[in-house]
């Protein structure tokens, strides 16, 4: 599984749960988030946890709902039921570490 888990894949999951926001909110996202210095694209997996922090921090209680839409994207990407308790860089950090023969 952690193959799956590459750097590409999880903009993609990203890029795609930013949709519901629409058009200009997703640009307006990725531009708040690419103000962060330490923010880049090609690192996504070595800074989930800031992204989350970002995300946040931009969408306040409602952030909630983007990290919903975030696992909903990630799970139906893989086709496994990931644990709703756990947040997308949680879900995204298990991926990575879970074995590849785990999911048969």
């Amino acid at each position: 599984m952690s193959q799956l888990v590459t750097n590409s894949f999880i903009l993609e999951i990203i890029d795609r749960s930013f949709n519901a926001v629409g058009d200009r909110g997703k640009k307006a996202v990725w531009f708040y988030l690419e103000q962060n210095p330490k923010f880049s694209r090609e690192k996504i997996l070595e800074n989930i946890d800031q992204i989350e922090s970002d995300l946040r921090a931009l969408f306040g209680l409602t952030y909630q709902f983007i990290d919903a839409i975030l696992r909903k994207e990630l799970q139906d990407a893989i086709g496994q039921n990931l644990d709703y308790n756990k947040s997308f860089s949680q879900c995204v950090k298990y991926l990575q570490n879970k074995p590849s023969d785990a999911t048969k």
